[in-house]
């Protein structure tokens, strides 16, 4: 276990040092899933706009509320990516970041907003050949895409969900 949660873990980092460097694509994210025996770890990454609506660095109250409401949402992810129940399964927060990088592009945009986050995943039971739950699109309506990577001990695998939701065998 120790070995996949560091690779996951040290991929994260990765992406979270070279965020400046990754285009982005507004309403698509990516969520990586590590898995070993029971538990794992969790890499989600998104254009902010897709997550609370804007890029730039939240000004007003108002943005600050959406902001914050959003990345409350993503805390929860167990609210919003599901494992099966009789694995007893537990999601913790291990990082979430939102990074905001101001630098002009071709579309003429000012700033760019991305968030990262990341989580620890615990259960009772081995993950192997059970099924994860997605729907992000109730959470983040905005949310087109979501590009899935599974990581385990024997299986990688990667997927599209349209709008963020469905089931991927694990």
């Amino acid at each position: 276990m120790r070995k996949i949660i560091f690779l996951a873990l040290f991929g994260f980092a990765s992406v979270v040092n070279a965020h400046e460097q990754k285009a982005h694509v507004h309403g698509v994210a990516e969520l990586s899933l590590a898995i070993e025996d029971k538990g794992g770890v969790i890499a989600f990454e998104a254009p902010s706009e897709s997550i609370y609506g804007f890029e730039h660095a939240a000004k007003t109250p108002a943005e600050k509320k959406a902001r914050d409401q959003a990345m409350d949402k993503l805390k929860n992810l167990g609210k919003i990516l599901a494992f099966d129940a009789t694995l007893g399964c537990k999601i913790q927060v291990d990082k979430i970041d939102a990074f905001v990088t101001d630098d002009d592009d071709d579309h003429g945009h000012s700033s760019h907003g991305d968030v990262h986050a990341s989580f620890k995943v615990n259960c009772s039971k081995p993950l192997k050949n059970s099924e994860v739950s997605f729907s992000f699109s109730n959470a983040f309506s905005r949310l087109n895409t979501l590009k899935v990577q599974i990581i385990g001990d024997d299986k990688q695998s990667s997927v599209e969900l349209k709008k963020g939701n469905g089931k991927i065998k694990l």
